[in-house]
């Protein structure tokens, strides 16, 4: 299995449809988990390991992501 899930949630703090559950089923089993935003990601600073459980949304609609194309 994996450590721990990143779970990514919008800016307003809301999560997609399927993040939230995923969210709820890492509550329901006892799973570590913590939100993330992209620009998070993008910023480097999610201590993401080989054992990391990454959720999101399509990361080519990230307007951070624009920039680097």
């Amino acid at each position: 299995m994996f450590d721990i899930a990143f779970i990514q949630e919008k800016s307003n703090g809301r999560l997609a449809h399927e993040n939230a559950l995923v969210y709820e089923h890492c509550l329901r089993i006892g799973q570590p988990f913590e939100l993330f935003t992209p620009k998070r990601l993008l910023r480097r600073q999610l201590p993401l390991t080989r054992r990391s459980f990454v959720c999101g949304s399509s990361w080519n609609r990230c307007p951070l992501t624009e920039s680097s194309r």
